[in-house]
């Protein structure tokens, strides 16, 4: 049994985890070993990063919702940050932030679609950052679900105290 399964799941007593997967040398590879063993068990799948634990339920259940309808959805909110391209540190154009989004997870596919995005991209020896991204070299569109700036990425220490701010506020 495996470190995750002993002192984790059962440790912690989370009686909705089914199954422990090994991941890959790269989320892809992690995603794409998970959608295997879900081979004709499912419609839909919701893929969700343990860097972002404070996704609050209802917008989960939006997203599920919303993929009834568009078979592809993301979490995203707008970059309040003026965005920069550069090159060699010097700044070479300024992006226009009208329609940009900062892409979350969830994001929530019919099982199929994801299935052969991620095949087609392994067959391409292609690697992107998040899902919605191979299934759009499909040329499918992905729908957009406004997501909440609470649900943070935690990836360096300021984002852990960031959290626990958060956290408080909803404690109280």
């Amino acid at each position: 049994m495996s470190f995750v399964a002993q002192e984790v799941v059962e440790e912690h007593r989370m009686s909705k985890v089914t199954r422990v997967i090994e991941g890959g040398k790269e989320r892809q590879d992690s995603v794409y070993r998970g959608l295997q063993t879900l081979k004709g068990s499912t419609d839909f799948v919701v893929v969700h990063d343990a860097v972002r634990p404070l996704v609050a339920v209802s917008k989960i259940d939006e997203a599920v919702f919303a993929c009834r309808s568009h078979d592809a959805v993301i979490l995203a909110v707008p970059p309040k940050d003026t965005i920069k391209q550069a090159e060699n540190g010097y700044v070479t154009n300024t992006i226009d932030r009208a329609g940009l989004w900062a892409v979350q997870t969830p994001q929530v596919f019919r099982y199929e679609l994801l299935l052969q995005a991620y095949e087609s991209a392994n067959k391409a020896g292609v690697y992107m950052t998040d899902d919605a991204g191979l299934v759009e070299l499909l040329g499918h569109s992905v729908r957009i679900v406004p997501g909440n700036y609470e649900n943070i990425k935690i990836t360096v220490p300021a984002d852990m105290r960031v959290a626990e701010i958060y956290l408080e506020e909803n404690l109280s």
